[in-house]
């Protein structure tokens, strides 16, 4: 920890009682920054267990000083989008008061994710006369959804991040979106990071008698297509029955199930699981022999970097800054909704001895998601904002 320079994270998503997973990768960011410099986190949220006022929330997790607001839900009116926004920055401005005292004046802001966060933290830095940075990880600003995005988001977008010193997409296809939205600015491309004392390879790992596939995330058909995954399942039970594959994540899995049994895919060959740790999640990646993401958008998924973390490779769709991620080394791309192509894929890992190596897989994750290489590359940033 780097003592002489205090960063205050302020982030639209970030876990907490109402959303215990969203954010969880921006917690991990501010974790590791933790490391080399004083490090603060607010977030605030509505939530409908608030009457009124506002319940606030303080503790240390992992050398990272949290405060959480919680405020009413706003009512559905003609002007509720002011209403809310009126509501996020007087909830917003609470937060930072209790963390300026007990913390101190910040001497950057990191905001996370531009909308509406970043809109903030522009006000807060124009107020303190503090630079701030942007760290962007949503999936809106992408190619083939910004059709879908409102006028006044853009704009929006583009009045937070015209100030910041850097803007910091987590992949160069990201980069390469905003740009094309207008989003002019100081790029800096850093990756999300992975805990690499958490997600490693076994010390001993046995060899599975059947291919072990593995699939985890917050199983939303409309973005990770899981219900692909298991068609290509079946297709791949048609001509080998030499494979097992979990699914897993934080979403409903009983409609998963219901398709699974519908197409009647043996339990032996399929296995749908509910809500996972960050730990249980490593050790089944530990367990695996391939993890398999067949979504239909992406940035920079972070189950890619904790399984290459892990050691083992990855099938997954040809999207996003997924290509960024997987080589012939560390797996194989597929198209997105390719289904004939992923059932190809998942069979090559059943009959081939793919030779992925374990250590060099793990060696090149290290470089590029590791909590070293990333903490340093955001303190560089921070000294530059100092300057």
């Amino acid at each position: 920890m780097n003592s002489e320079i205090k960063v205050l994270f302020i982030s639209s998503w970030y876990p907490c009682r109402v959303t215990p997973t969203n954010g969880n990768f921006i917690q991990r960011h501010a974790e590791t920054v933790a490391r080399y410099c004083n490090t603060a986190s607010l977030f605030v949220i509505s939530d409908s267990n608030v009457k009124s006022g506002y319940e606030i929330t303080e503790e240390t997790i992992n050398g990272v000083y949290t405060v959480i607001v919680y405020y009413p839900k706003t009512k559905n009116t003609l002007f509720s989008f002011l209403k809310k926004y009126f509501n996020y920055k007087k909830a917003i401005l609470f937060g930072y008061k209790k963390i300026e005292a007990q913390f101190g004046k910040p001497d950057v802001l990191h905001g996370n994710i531009i909308l509406p966060a970043g809109l903030m933290v522009r006000r807060l830095s124009e107020k303190l006369n503090i630079p701030y940075i942007l760290t962007e990880h949503w999936t809106g600003f992408l190619k083939n959804r910004q059709d879908q995005l409102p006028w006044i988001q853009k704009q929006l977008a583009k009045y937070a991040i015209a100030k910041a010193t850097f803007i910091c997409p987590v992949s160069f296809n990201l980069k390469q979106c905003m740009q094309k939205l207008g989003l002019q600015g100081n790029y800096k491309v850093i990756a999300n990071v992975v805990d690499e004392s958490l997600f490693v390879p076994p010390k001993e790992k046995k060899q599975n008698e059947k291919t072990h596939f593995l699939h985890v995330s917050n199983l939303n058909d409309e973005h990770k297509n899981v219900s692909g995954i298991i068609r290509a399942i079946q297709s791949l039970s048609k001509i080998t029955t030499h494979f097992h594959f979990t699914i897993m994540g934080d979403g409903n899995p009983a409609p998963y199930q219901k398709i699974a049994d519908d197409m009647h895919i043996h339990p032996s060959l399929l296995h749908i699981e509910g809500e996972k740790t960050l730990q249980e999640i490593a050790y089944s990646m530990q367990k695996a022999d391939v993890f398999v993401l067949f979504s239909h958008y992406e940035n920079l998924p972070c189950v890619i970097s904790e399984a290459h973390m892990v050691g083992i490779p990855v099938i997954a769709t040809n999207v996003g800054g997924i290509p960024e991620m997987i080589n012939e080394e560390n797996g194989i791309l597929v198209e997105p909704g390719n289904e004939t192509q992923l059932t190809e894929a998942l069979l090559s890992f059943t009959r081939i001895n793919k030779k992925n190596s374990s250590e060099i897989i793990r060696f090149n994750a290290l470089k590029k998601y590791g909590i070293q290489q990333i903490g340093k590359e955001y303190f560089m940033i921070y000294q530059k904002c100092k300057q």
